[in-house]
């Protein structure tokens, strides 16, 4: 057998608080050519924060992009988050 390569695509999850700054992070990623589609989905989040469990409502987005385009959208997504 051919020895396997590395996939040449990626997927990022990312949740954001609300759907404005979902929109507004992922419009920004796909203007910039960081990502070739970003799908948004609202969900509710159950976690635990300091010691007690929260609940609240959050937008997911999900990118689709390559490899080696994942560094330069996680900075992208670091510097437009909240």
């Amino acid at each position: 057998m051919p020895p396997r390569r590395a996939a040449a695509h990626a997927m990022a999850y990312v949740t954001a608080p609300d759907l404005e700054t979902a929109r507004s992070i992922a419009r920004t990623v796909v203007e910039r050519r960081l990502a070739a589609c970003a799908n948004l989905w609202p969900i509710e989040s159950m976690y635990r924060w300091k010691g007690r469990l929260e609940e609240a409502n959050e937008v997911v987005i999900v990118f689709k992009t390559r490899r080696a385009l994942l560094q330069k959208l996680i900075a992208t997504v670091r510097e437009k988050h909240p």
